[in-house]
């Protein structure tokens, strides 16, 4: 009978602990499908943001050009410059160019680039821009680069490509 009690509780004891094992487990699955789960709702609060910021580029550098046009339609270069540089110092922008439609460089936060005509690809693209766009090619992480056709009464004065900073919510 000791010996039949004796097994008896060996296999309680074997149960309990199978049991417990058994909740762990559960447990553990439970742990995992939460972080899954949060981990995607995380992931789709860092695109919402993204999207979000992207519009905010769009809308920064759209104002910028708009002003920049009149500047231009003013031929007040001087203005330009110091409203880019401006918005470089206030609003998140990395660089600024308001570019003519041959390509010579107008105004730039840029010395770099003062005077110089562009020919590369991404300026032939920005020049042909005929509303705000986010470029897909990105400058450097954090980073969008923006393009904006500048139009004064109804005159295609260039375009403004703008490198606007956006940290981490770059996406």
């Amino acid at each position: 009978m000791q010996k039949f009690l004796a097994v008896l509780l060996v296999l309680a004891v074997l149960g309990a602990g199978i049991g417990y094992l058994l909740l762990q487990q559960r447990h553990f699955r439970a742990v995992e499908g939460l972080k899954v789960e949060h981990e995607a709702a995380l992931q789709a609060d860092r695109e919402a943001a993204a999207t979000i910021a992207r519009e905010l580029a769009t809308d920064l550098v759209a104002v910028l050009a708009r002003a920049a046009a009149e500047d231009l339609a003013r031929n007040d270069e001087a203005t330009l410059e110091g409203r880019l540089a401006e918005a470089v110092q206030s609003h998140r922008l990395a660089g600024a160019l308001a570019v003519a439609p041959d390509g010579r460089v107008i105004a730039t936060t840029d010395l770099h680039y003062r005077g110089r005509v562009l020919d590369d690809p991404a300026t032939l693209r920005a020049a042909q821009a005929d509303a705000v766009t986010v470029v897909e090619e990105r400058p450097a992480p954090g980073q969008v680069e923006v393009v904006a056709p500048l139009v004064a009464a109804g005159q295609r004065l260039g375009c403004l490509r703008a490198i606007v900073d956006l940290g981490e919510l770059a996406g």
